[in-house]
């Protein structure tokens, strides 16, 4: 399994933060460009490579992205779903790897 919190906060959301956290982490761990996925997008198109077959990828995102992700296409993954945080929010997005 391939399990990752990558930085996922749209780049135009750095006024929402709270002070500790725009003051407490790197903003290269918090931002993942103009929709918050751009990194997401590099680990999903690549993962196939080194993950082995039947691999599950589970990934953290923001409220409104799995929408998004869930019309692309990445290599060799099947979208599998998604889990809610504590306050039902969706959090997590599930790929399964067809290598």
């Amino acid at each position: 399994a391939l399990l990752a919190n990558l930085p996922y906060i749209l780049d135009g959301d750095a006024q929402t933060l709270q002070a500790e956290v725009i003051n407490g982490d790197p903003h290269s761990a918090l931002f993942g460009g103009t929709d918050g996925l751009e990194f997401i997008r590099l680990l999903l198109n690549s993962c196939t490579d080194f993950l082995k077959p039947n691999a599950l990828v589970i990934l953290e995102i923001a409220s409104g992205q799995e929408k998004i992700l869930r019309q692309e296409k990445f290599n060799n993954l099947e979208y599998v779903g998604s889990r809610n945080d504590y306050s039902g929010n969706v959090r997590f997005v599930l790929w399964h790897a067809e290598c």
